[in-house]
């Protein structure tokens, strides 16, 4: 169910697999995120994850549940508030802030925090989501209406 304001939840870890696959896709070798030594030496406990492998895996909640399939992701502003390292599990807290029925388009904020409960991450991003999503709005806000109703006879009989 689909609706402003309800926030969905999301865990995934971050493996040593996933953080070579970035960087071969990204062909960012940077030593910091190999070198316990050059971690160190940057103030780090050990080795950070890409920021962007955070990032990027806020298109799995976007591809594959808000909206879902058919989106299309046009805008985002991402914040690093804290390094993500090898073996965090990251808890994807989203939230729909905003939705437009005349373009089509939502506002989805994500929060990212790791087993630690330290934000790491927070975005804003925009979305286009396909005509069909809007099914899924509507029965969602019908069965808001419904529960509203029932709340009010409820409050008539226990007055």
């Amino acid at each position: 169910m689909m609706e402003v304001g309800k926030i969905y939840k999301k865990k995934i870890k971050i493996t040593d697999s996933k953080i070579k696959l970035f960087k071969n896709i990204t062909l960012d070798k940077n030593p910091i995120h190999e070198s316990p030594k050059l971690a160190r030496k940057f103030g780090f406990k050990g080795p950070i994850a890409h920021g962007m492998l955070a990032g990027s895996l806020l298109s799995n909640i976007i591809g594959n549940k808000i909206p879902g399939a058919g989106a299309l992701w046009t805008d985002c502003n991402i914040t690093f508030s804290k390094p993500v390292f090898k073996n965090d599990i990251l808890s994807f807290q989203s939230k729909i802030l905003k939705i437009s029925y005349s373009t089509l388009t939502l506002v989805l904020l994500v929060d990212v925090y790791n087993q630690n409960k330290d934000k790491v991450l927070n975005a804003y991003s925009t979305v286009k989501f396909p005509k069909n999503f809007l099914n899924k709005i509507k029965k969602t806000n019908q069965n808001i209406n419904k529960i509203k109703i029932i709340k009010k006879k409820l409050k008539l009989i226990t007055l």
